[in-house]
């Protein structure tokens, strides 16, 4: 006699384990937390520098103004719209959190939400595509846990992980709205979920995963139309899950569409910028060796040997076992076509990411209507992180399938796979311990190639171990399920918690803290602030060698460069024509004081004159 359990507390149970999961990988995975226990946020590059001083700056203008939000935000680079630049998206659900918690606690809280939200979209895709409930945990676990989108926090984009954790939704979505089998009806949900979806991450700016989204989308349109005769209803379908999508990021669209004729990329950007973060093909392996080459991460290797423009800040790392699961699709009769399909996902999506080392990411800047207006092309390889956990799914689907129909001979091929890896990880870590004091030297004596060497096949032995534990944990788990049929949710279950697992501890490499006290008293003003304050205004300063830093919106002054990578063409025009370290861009910007490392000058017409104030370095 067998179990029944309600799916809804199911389904409930397991948001609930998907919750708890993101919790832990924004909390206690969190390295360099402060020991007292006092207030922290996500360290990010960008979040330090760029992000947390404009989102700063903005709520201190809604707190002053009555609660209306600004559009306009007249001290970085001269002027540039909230909104219209995606520099600010009021209309991003979790952005709202900051009204009613500290800033550091809501920050973390979108990141967590975030990652749940992407594993919940994991899951129904599966659910949508076919999937049993228990077996699509895999999905979940590998799409909300995935390192393409966790270690995104270590640069800082938290733009790019709101946006991305709909693209799961969108998958889905769209998946239904031109299924073969659904009805009118069901067709209708899929394409107002895939609507939502597409609108949102346009709401939570950034439009490179919107078209990301539509490309998948096209994709998909492809594979209906040869596979069903609903050419009608299928085309009608995605056009109204375009259409509801530009209607829902209207607000954000279409003040973009506006100021971006005017920006620095209205015309396009040129190629080699278009292309300076392509993927590096030699590290394509990364999905199943985490760092094989290293990171840029403080908290991880923290020495980066291979070919990623500006280090390896990120990592692609989709883990071992569920790269093992995504091959093992293609030997599942039951979802050949559909595995097939999201193989051809994962692979086009990997083409595009790899920028300039293929000729299609050139056609598709060439000819591609706005293609020509991103310059990250490692950015579509969400598809491929998105497409690698559905694979999963097929492939465990595939094995429990064959398992629990006392398919032996599959049960004879999972234990012999699982027994010779692990066994190999095993005799690898032994053979290899002597070797552990001299790859530590050789990280500081210069000759990089025994580091490299060795971090490479630490690598491979972890991605062994993981491959062979969840291999060997197959057979024992079927043992108990082939005796309690009601248990047979034990077999997937574990596998997912094995991935999650697996992917949490690779992603905390990439996760540190930093103190919010000590951001808040660098934010604060310092006797150069102070200084100032006793000028006569206007008060525009020049702080040589610190010109993108944001920090001065904060006090009341003009960032002239700042970092952001859109804003108005003429004023990038204009630092191409006019070296901003020379006395006619400060003339031209009306730059009315200059902090060097000897102290502070107020500038004039005839010429600077030295204010003893100080020194800063």
């Amino acid at each position: 006699m067998g179990l029944r359990v309600d799916k809804r507390w199911t389904i409930l149970a397991g948001a609930m384990f998907l919750l708890a999961l993101s919790f832990v990988q924004t909390g206690p995975m969190v390295q360099q937390r402060p020991a007292d226990g006092g207030p922290w946020f996500l360290y990010g590059f960008d979040t330090v520098a760029h992000d947390i001083p404009v989102q700063l700056w903005v709520w201190r203008e809604i707190a002053g103004g009555g609660g209306e939000f600004p559009l306009w935000m007249p001290p970085l680079k001269g002027g540039l719209p909230t909104v219209g630049a995606f520099l600010w998206n009021p209309l991003s659900p979790t952005l709202w959190l900051h009204a009613a918690l500290p800033f550091h606690l809501a920050q973390r809280l979108q990141f967590t939400l975030a990652f749940w939200w992407a594993a919940m979209g994991g899951w129904w895709l599966a659910r949508v595509l076919g999937v049993r409930r228990d077996v699509a945990m895999i999905a979940a676990v590998g799409v909300g846990l995935s390192g393409h989108l966790v270690t995104l926090v270590h640069p800082g984009h938290l733009t790019k992980i709101l946006a991305l954790a709909w693209l799961p939704w969108f998958a889905g979505g769209i998946a239904k709205a031109l299924g073969a089998q659904g009805g009118r009806s069901s067709m209708l949900r899929g394409a107002t979920v895939a609507g939502l979806a597409l609108g949102m991450a346009f709401l939570n700016g950034h439009p490179q995963i919107a078209y990301t989204m539509l490309l998948l989308g096209g994709m998909r349109l492809l594979y209906a139309l040869g596979t069903t005769r609903r050419f009608g209803a299928c085309i009608a379908m995605f056009a109204l899950a375009c259409a509801l999508g530009g209607l829902v990021g209207s607000a954000q669209l279409l003040p973009g569409l506006e100021t971006g004729a005017l920006s620095n990329r209205g015309a396009g950007i040129a190629w080699e910028e278009a292309v300076h973060t392509s993927y590096p093909p030699g590290e394509i392996a990364e999905f199943a060796l985490p760092v094989f080459r290293g990171d840029s991460s403080s908290v991880g290797v923290n020495r980066y040997l291979g070919s990623w423009a500006g280090g390896r800040l990120v990592s692609d790392y989709a883990g071992a076992l569920l790269v093992l699961f995504a091959f093992g699709a293609v030997l599942v009769r039951s979802c050949l076509r559909e595995a097939a399909f999201w193989w051809t996902v994962a692979i086009v999506f990997l083409v595009i990411g790899l920028g300039s080392h293929t000729p299609l990411y050139r056609l598709m800047w060439t000819v591609a209507p706005g293609f020509d207006s991103f310059r990250s092309p490692g950015t579509f390889m969400a598809g491929t992180a998105l497409a690698l956990p559905v694979l999963a799914a097929f492939g465990l689907s595939g094995m429990t399938g064959a398992l629990e129909g006392g398919d032996r001979k599959a049960f004879r091929v999972v234990k012999t796979v699982g027994i010779g890896a692990i066994a190999f990880g095993f005799l690898f870590a032994v053979a290899h311990s002597r070797s552990v004091p001299s790859v530590a030297m050789s990280l500081y004596d210069g000759d990089a190639n025994p580091w490299v060497a060795a971090l490479f096949w630490r690598s491979v032995r972890r991605a062994a171990m993981t491959a062979g534990t969840g291999l060997l944990f197959v057979p024992a788990a079927w043992a108990v399920c082939h005796r309690y049929r009601a248990l047979r949710a034990m077999l997937p279950l574990g596998i997912a918690a094995i991935v999650a697992a697996d992917s949490m501890t690779a992603n905390a490499m990439f996760l540190r803290a930093d103190d919010w006290r000590n951001y808040d008293a660098w934010i604060s003003p310092g006797d150069l602030d102070i200084a100032l304050a006793d000028e006569p205004p206007p008060v525009r300063l020049h702080w040589p060698g610190r010109e993108e830093s944001l920090r001065p919106v904060l006090l009341g002054r003009d960032a002239l460069l700042g970092y952001h990578p859109i804003s108005f063409e003429a004023f990038e025009r204009n630092l191409r024509e006019l070296d901003f370290n020379t006395a006619r861009w400060r003339d031209f910007w009306g730059v009315t004081h200059i902090a060097t490392a000897e102290g502070l000058e107020r500038t004039s017409s005839k010429g600077p004159v030295r204010l003893s104030v100080g020194t800063w370095r």
